[in-house]
């Protein structure tokens, strides 16, 4: 298949696009991302396999949305040896047309539904395998595809390989013999039995199932049987436990009564030692409060004396605390004064180094404002020169007028004619347009007017100029004006005043720019505004300075007298304040301890308050409590209540040891086991009697005799399926046998023409990558598997994503390659090679130019420097 023309209209980014391929050669498409490239392949598929009338996902996609225009896709290609035009519109109008424009039916034209078959029958003799194959998409996943479908590789491969081919009809003929045969049994795929064999395999399944189902129904009466006689079995035994447990009831029921008197003994002890027990609680509960009020009196008697001790000794250590907190007080006082003092000596220190500072800068200021009234000056009278200066596009207007006013002269002097007078003798006079001329030599004059030369009393000859000398005399004239009007303007006599004027223009212009930078680097960031500014307030500060001095020493003389005066007092102010921040401290820290001892005084005399407080409260307890009971009382009714208390324990475990030797737990328990042991086998035995009356009912309506004849009838079906499936089976298998042993043939003639193929890509291979051990593995379908490179195999899969795009770009240059050039298809890469360095598109691109001498070879880019190593590729700018 050959691709000449592509022409589109309207789908997706294309408003109109026109594509022309070469029948063989390099094509590079170049378009930025978006502009349509990949929509061009689209569009042609979209030619092929959809119907003018198509409403699918692809076209309605493909409509632009901005606008109701038609779809229009029209190509020119060459398929089965016929170069046909095919051209369909979608959405508005829709039409179809095929015209053949060579081959057996050239001249024909077909529309509508008849154009659409015509061309899918045409397309349909194509390879349309390879077709597909051989294009790469940039939205395409990059994988090993099989070319063992493309009959054209294939008969180009058979070639190749001498000859060997798969298609010998007597071959063929035995395979499609073995393969119906074995069609009888196995499906296409040789998985599975087809429906014949699995009919009777489920016929003897079927067979089995029913011989297990009537065996299973023979079984159940069997089973049942066997459960009623275990049904009899266990009714007799539950019966002789019935009679046990009733009767070891009846003796347990004698030992319950005594056990049942001690109980209530027993109870009635343990109601006196609870009793007991709470009146012993209640009185202890008494004791031991007396007890804790005896002792809170007590700790607080302690306290009251404790306090009282304190409160004396912080009220002799408070006098000596008020003593030193004065002491600390006229200390910092004193230091507060001499601070104030060497504070005030330190200002005027201070005020004098910064007016005698004030001075300096006051008189560098005028230094530098008188320097920049002198630039002023200098600048101003400069730009006055420059203001008078010619420019360089005035001297340069004014000179091209100079040089158009010679090219003129020159023009008279080459294009007039020329008069020429000779003297042939001692000359003479003439007359030249009126005036009377003396020759001695040859004179000469170009004629641009009408001259006259006059032999006097002899001849009289006029000679007139051509009409072309007067337009260059008017040009010549025209040009001195303009040189003088020029002249004129600017106030020079002539051109080289001008290019003077301009030169110190030049001059003035560079004294002007040193000037303004002496300016800017006296000014620095300042301006001139703000320096005179600072001048002024500089001067009104100095002046007043010495009606404002509040020092009565002298002021210094100099700079340096002020700094060492203000160094020297600085000094000094720095002791005062040492001394003055010591003596704040210490008086802060006596304030302190004292504000300390008084604040402890005053807890110590309030803690003593409300203790005495506490104290008389918890005497007052102490002494109502005594009022009700007194101690004596209270020991006495302690001792006489834990008494009774022991008494009524000892009642309790004699009670104890009664219901022990009585045995009561085991007696107990055992009654209650065996009552609930003959609940249970009572219960037991009617289930079993429910369930043997069952049994009966079911052994009566199964039919034992009928399901022994169900289950002999399935078994000799079994029997006969069995056989038939056997039979069956051993024809499968010997037929899937002998097509296993065809089809391992054809895969070694397949191998043959295999080489062909691998051998090709490798020589590809080696040339791009440098490495003569690069190789391929390829398997029966055409598919390349493995890649070697540098002595590392590496699975396709395993290959990085440059890698992959690489080997799928050679493989299908090797196909194109080896294929009939007529029978091939165009090369098509979309955004190919993006993940290759620049060696690596080198050589990718000399495989590209190789398999371009005899294929079409289609790129589509938004990158143009990828392929700049294709010598003779054609490029299309979209």
């Amino acid at each position: 298949m050959r691709l000449h023309r592509l022409h589109i209209e309207n789908f997706k980014a294309i408003d109109t696009r026109d594509l022309s391929v070469p029948d063989t050669g390099v094509v590079v498409v170049q378009g930025r991302n978006e502009v349509g490239k990949t929509s061009m392949i689209e569009a042609f598929d979209a030619l092929i396999s959809l119907k003018d009338s198509s409403r699918t996902k692809t076209i309605r996609e493909a409509k632009p949305v901005d606008r109701d225009d038609p779809i229009v896709v029209e190509a020119e290609f060459t398929v089965a040896g016929e170069r046909v035009v095919y051209r369909k519109q979608w959405l508005k109008q829709p039409a179809t047309t095929l015209r053949f424009v060579s081959g057996p039916r050239q001249g024909r034209a077909v529309t509508g539904g008849e154009a659409h078959d015509a061309a899918t029958a045409l397309w349909e003799n194509s390879d349309t395998t390879l077709w597909k194959a051989m294009r790469i998409m940039q939205a395409s996943q990059l994988e090993a595809v099989g070319f063992g479908g493309s009959t054209v590789l294939r008969r180009a491969l058979e070639a190749q390989a001498g000859g060997t081919s798969m298609e010998d009809p007597e071959a063929d003929s035995l395979v499609e013999r073995v393969q119906a045969e074995a069609d009888r049994y196995w499906t296409a795929t040789r998985s599975k039995p087809n429906a014949d064999y699995r009919a009777l395999q489920t016929a003897a399944e079927e067979a089995g199932a029913e011989v297990a189902g009537t065996r299973a129904a023979l079984d159940e009466v069997a089973t049942t049987e066997s459960e009623l006689a275990i049904v009899l079995d266990d009714l007799a035994h539950l019966d002789d436990l019935v009679a046990d447990h009733l009767l070891e009831c009846d003796g347990l029921a004698e030992q319950l009564v005594a056990i049942t008197s001690a109980h209530a003994e027993l109870e009635k002890a343990e109601q006196a030692v609870e009793r007991t027990t709470r009146h012993h609680e209640a009185v202890a509960a008494r004791h031991e409060q007396r007890a804790d009020l005896r002792d809170q009196v007590a700790e607080a008697e302690s306290q009251v004396d404790r306090l009282t001790a304190a409160i004396a000794r912080a009220e002799e250590e408070l006098a000596p605390a008020r003593e030193r907190a004065r002491e600390a007080e006229a200390a910092h006082d004193a230091a507060q004064q001499a601070w104030d003092l060497a504070r005030d000596e330190d200002q005027v220190a201070t005020d004098d180094r910064t007016h005698l500072l004030d001075l300096g800068r006051l008189a560098d200021l005028r230094i530098t404002l008188d320097r920049l009234d002198e630039l002023r000056k200098r600048i101003s009278g400069l730009r006055e020169a420059a203001d008078r200066a010619v420019t360089t596009q005035q001297l340069a207007e004014i000179e091209r007028a100079v040089d158009a006013a010679r090219s003129a002269e020159v023009a008279i002097g080459v294009g007039s004619a020329h008069l020429s007078v000779t003297p042939l003798g001692d000359g003479g006079t003439l007359v030249l347009d009126g005036e009377p001329t003396d020759l001695t030599g040859d004179w000469q004059t170009p004629v641009v007017r009408e001259t006259t030369v006059e032999i006097p009393g002899q001849w009289r000859i006029t000679v007139a100029p051509e009409s072309a000398t007067e337009t260059r005399a008017e040009a010549a004239r025209s040009a001195r004006q303009l040189v003088a009007d020029l002249l004129a303007d600017l106030g020079v006599a002539d051109p080289e005043e001008a290019r003077s004027r301009h030169l110190d223009a030049e001059s003035a212009s560079r004294a002007i720019a040193d000037a303004e930078a002496d300016r800017d680097a006296i000014l620095r960031k300042d301006d001139e505004a703000t320096l005179r500014d600072e001048v002024e307030h500089l001067d009104a500060r100095t002046r007043s300075y010495g009606s404002t001095r509040t020092g009565t020493t002298p002021l210094p003389g100099s700079l340096a007298e002020a700094e060492a005066r203000a160094t020297s007092i600085a000094a000094g102010l720095a002791e005062a304040r040492s001394a003055l921040v010591a003596a704040h401290t210490a008086a802060s820290t006596t304030r302190e301890d004292l504000a300390a001892r008084s604040t402890r005084l005053q807890q110590l005399s309030g803690e003593l308050t409300n203790q005495r407080s506490t104290l008389t409260d918890r005497r007052a307890a102490l002494d109502a409590a005594r009022a009700k009971e007194g101690d004596d009382a209270l020991d006495l009714a302690l001792a006489e209540a834990r008494h009774a208390m022991a008494a009524a324990e000892a009642g309790a475990a004699a009670a104890v040891d009664v219901l022990r030797g009585l045995d009561a737990e085991t007696v107990t328990a055992r009654h209650e086991y065996v009552t609930t042991a003959l609940e249970t086998t009572q219960r037991r035995r009617q289930a079993l009697g429910e369930k043997r009356t069952e049994l009966d009912a079911r052994l009566r309506v199964m039919g034992r005799d009928q399901r022994q004849a169900d289950y002999d009838r399935a078994q000799t079906g079994l029997v006969a399926a069995e056989r038939a499936l056997e039979a069956m089976t051993r024809r499968a298998e010997a037929a899937l046998l002998l097509e296993r042993t065809l089809m391992a043939r054809q895969r070694a003639v397949r191998a043959a023409y295999v080489a062909p193929f691998r051998e090709r890509i490798e020589e590809l291979g080696r040339a791009t990558y440098g490495d003569p051990g690069f190789g391929v593995t390829v398997d029966d379908a055409l598919t390349v598997t493995e890649r070697r490179l540098k002595g590392t195999t590496l699975a396709f899969e395993q290959l990085s994503t440059g890698a992959k795009e690489q080997l799928v770009i050679l493989i299908r240059l090797a196909t194109a390659m080896l294929v009939d050039p007529v029978e091939g298809v165009p090369v098509m890469l979309d955004d190919a090679l993006g993940y290759s360095d620049r060696h690596r598109l080198q050589t990718i691109c000399r495989a590209l130019s190789l398999a371009s001498q005899t294929s079409q070879v289609i790129l589509f880019t938004c990158h143009t420097d990828r392929y700049a190593g294709l010598a003779g590729a054609e490029l299309v700018e979209l």
